[in-house]
């Protein structure tokens, strides 16, 4: 069989989550899930396959706190470089320190993180970077989330100082750009 690696993957990861499709991408060993995650499976076989993923977009997923939790939890993806969770508003900053708790522990440096219409607040922002720091930081865009203020963009600013070697690409498209949030995202 021609994909027989890739067979493996997807029947040990149909095991823990409802995937409706998850294909090779252009560069080697990157994979994409395009569907919600389910919460029925306490099979640790994906520890294995998921340390291989090195993008995870779940954008436009809608998650909850709960669907998020059960994503974290199953994915152990120690070489992820990229997160798209762009257009997922549902979450409360509980789901967000979840994603925090599941960058931390992975030790994933990484080097894009998409935060796009997130409908992120101060509050969500605090639970997304508290004590992250994104040495290796390439490309963030958080675009669209109006409602961050000087506090949110504080804590962009933690999370980033360490990276702007690294750093190519700042998107905040629609977040309502002032003197004071600029001073502050690139002090």
């Amino acid at each position: 069989m021609k994909n027989t690696g890739l067979s493996i993957i997807k029947n040990s990861l149909t095991q823990i989550v409802n995937v409706v499709n998850l294909k090779p991408k252009s560069r080697k060993n990157s994979y994409e899930l395009e569907r919600k995650i389910s919460n029925d499976s306490n099979d640790n076989s994906t520890e294995v396959c998921t340390s291989k993923i090195k993008k995870l977009d779940i954008s436009s997923c809608s998650f909850n706190d709960s669907e998020i939790r059960s994503l974290i939890s199953k994915t152990h993806a120690y070489n992820l470089r990229e997160i798209n969770l762009q257009h997922n508003s549902h979450m409360s900053k509980n789901g967000w320190i979840i994603i925090n708790q599941g960058i931390r522990a992975s030790d994933s440096l990484i080097q894009s993180l998409n935060v796009l219409d997130c409908d992120l607040n101060d509050d969500k922002a605090t639970g997304l970077l508290d004590q992250l720091n994104l040495i290796s930081l390439r490309e963030i865009n958080i675009g669209d989330n109006p409602s961050l203020t000087q506090k949110g963009y504080t804590m962009f600013n933690y999370a980033i100082v360490n990276s702007y070697n690294t750093l190519n690409s700042i998107n905040a498209w629609g977040c309502r750009l002032n003197d004071l949030k600029l001073s502050i995202l690139f002090d």
